[in-house]
């Protein structure tokens, strides 16, 4: 059976290639937070939630704040040839439009 007590099936992780050496959080909070082995904890996370029966994705986060999961749009990588279209927008944080009636 697996999963934890919520019913959780999937986990995603969220990651893009470079973003620690992107930061910009003044010298001494940079040099901490690029020491972080981030690679090393979503390792153990996915070793630990493999163990429970919950499928572990990794995936790039380009456009995930304008894609709605609800009305199944895809979300393309970053530098894709694709041109995405989505089925709303992201009014501000949280909050989700969809243009469609």
């Amino acid at each position: 059976m697996g999963g934890l007590p919520n019913n959780i099936g999937t986990l995603v992780i969220g990651l893009n290639k470079g973003w620690k050496q992107d930061s910009n959080i003044d010298k001494v909070n940079n040099q901490k937070f690029v020491s972080i082995p981030h690679t090393i904890l979503i390792e153990q996370i996915k070793y630990k939630y493999y163990a429970l029966g919950i499928k572990v994705i990794v995936r790039e986060e380009s456009y995930t704040s304008k894609a709605s999961a609800l009305d199944n749009d895809t979300i393309p990588t970053h530098g894709d040839k694709i041109v995405p279209k989505f089925s709303g927008r992201c009014v501000k944080r949280g909050l989700y439009r969809v243009l469609k009636a």
